[in-house]
């Protein structure tokens, strides 16, 4: 069964232009580093990037080149058609999507989610239903015949731009997996997500700390606690909720 990771990239962004493109940790880029880290999850046949079609976003094609994983260039407005066109050029059964914008994300919540798809009847598996986890750990797995199914279902435009709305607005059509975190993991107020400038700061401090190393939601987690001042960095931001 082909399993496909679909990172979400483009260079543009209100609140932080360029933010997946800045240097974050031994003259690599946010992007880089996120890749880097993502590539260690053996159980994955592709890794996609899917960035748009304007000229803008050259940089993460190249970055998607350098690094040796594949890329998908689509709508930069309408990221549910990006996404399915990124699975169906791949020939993806089975769908991990990732954002770009969460460099720390936990290999092993992802491990998790895909292991709970896999081994049950499940259409949709994902942490992010009730904010439990960090900000920054989102992970969505559904299969590619369910993302194509829930066109069907849409029926405002705005759900064309966070491509798992339909399904998660659709519950007697797909069946759902919420995810919760452990008590150890439920920490929904630490924002671990790179939004803004504040955000980076704090992130380059954590990325420093463990480098490339094998480390977890809950590592994290435990460095924060221990260096207090740090989740001052960004604690006051007011964020955007999605809606996938």
């Amino acid at each position: 069964m082909k399993v496909s990771l679909i990172i979400e990239a483009r260079s543009l962004s209100k609140r932080y232009p360029y933010k997946i493109l800045k240097i974050c940790y031994n003259k690599k880029t946010f992007l880089e580093y996120l890749v880097t880290r993502l590539k260690k999850l053996s159980f994955v046949s592709n890794i996609i990037i899917a960035t748009t079609t304007n000229k803008i976003d050259k940089k993460i094609v190249d970055i998607s080149k350098k690094l040796k994983v594949k890329n998908f260039k689509g709508s930069e407005t309408n990221v549910l058609s990006r996404v399915l066109l990124a699975a169906k050029k791949y020939n993806t059964e089975i769908i991990i999507r990732v954002t770009s914008d969460c460099p720390l994300i936990d290999l092993d919540i992802i491990y998790q989610s895909y292991q709970l798809f896999i081994n049950n009847n499940f259409d949709y598996v994902s942490n992010g239903f009730k904010k439990t986890f960090p900000l920054g750990m989102d992970v969505e797995v559904f299969s590619y015949k369910t993302l194509k199914k829930s066109l069907k279902l849409i029926k405002d435009d705005k759900d064309r731009e966070y491509i798992t709305a339909a399904i998660r607005k659709n519950p007697k059509e797909f069946k759902h997996c919420k995810l919760i975190a452990p008590k150890s993991l439920n920490y929904p107020n630490f924002s671990l997500t790179l939004d803004y400038k504040e955000d980076a700061k704090l992130l380059r401090k954590i990325i420093k700390h463990f480098g490339y190393k094998n480390y977890s939601c809950l590592d994290i987690i435990n460095f924060l606690k221990a260096n207090k001042s740090l989740i001052k960095i960004n604690s006051r931001l007011k964020r955007t909720k999605h809606s996938y």
